[in-house]
């Protein structure tokens, strides 16, 4: 990680900060929506399929893109 550019690595921090405040947002969902949203996301297979494959490739960008279209999905659910 020593030859990624300054400029890279504050982004990155940045990605955490964003992160942080998702974790953040999800916790304020009650217990019991909490418990159908997943229930709801486990039906989700081809959007969970996509986020494993991008887990296995490493690929920051792509995970979260689709854990924002499985977000997105469930929304318009």
């Amino acid at each position: 990680m020593n030859e990624v550019h300054v400029e890279s690595k504050i982004l990155l921090r940045s990605m955490i900060r964003k992160i942080v405040e998702y974790l953040e947002i999800a916790n304020k969902i009650p217990d019991d929506d909490f418990r159908k949203i997943v229930g709801c996301t486990q039906k989700r297979e081809k959007l969970l399929k996509n986020i494993r494959d991008n887990v296995e490739r490493g690929n920051l960008f792509l995970i979260l893109f689709w854990v924002r279209e499985l977000i997105e999905d469930l929304v318009n659910e």
